[in-house]
């Protein structure tokens, strides 16, 4: 009897471990602006990550003599392609991790492939920047080299 409660103690404790990685990687979508499936996922970090993301942020502004202003504490629920593509025309910021590719399939891209966007040289205010060798996106200001973006 003592065997078969260790037995089906542990199984639960099993189930509850695969039910919180299921849910901390689940999947979903959003809308491009003009009507295409891209995929999202959550990102439920822990706070020791969090922390760190705030770290490697701080010291790279640090590194690089940038003035980088930190407007707010790191989050896991979105990041810099989530920011930029989505959360600033008004979408959710709650779980949206957006992935420039999805199982090696391009996903961010369909932004400026088939939809409201377009590439160019130039770019004004309010303009997205999709900064491909540092897998980073943000968005132009009405000031010249100045940009809004996610960092952790």
């Amino acid at each position: 009897m003592k065997t078969n409660n260790y037995i089906f103690r542990n199984l639960i404790f099993i189930l509850f471990l695969l039910l919180t990685a299921i849910t901390a990687n689940s999947q979903g979508t959003i809308q491009t602006p003009m009507g295409q499936t891209v995929s999202v996922r959550n990102n439920w970090d822990t706070a020791p990550l969090i922390a760190a993301w705030e770290s490697a942020a701080a010291q790279w502004i640090i590194d690089h003599t940038s003035d980088a202003q930190k407007k707010g504490p790191a989050t896991s629920h979105y990041n810099c392609h989530s920011y930029a593509w989505n959360v600033v025309e008004g979408g959710s910021s709650s779980d949206k991790w957006l992935d420039q590719l999805v199982d090696g399939n391009s996903n961010l891209s369909k932004y400026w492939t088939n939809d409201a966007y377009t590439s160019t040289q130039y770019a004004a205010d309010h303009e997205k920047v999709f900064y491909g060798a540092d897998d980073h996106s943000a968005v132009t200001t009405a000031t010249t080299g100045k940009v809004w973006s996610k960092w952790g």
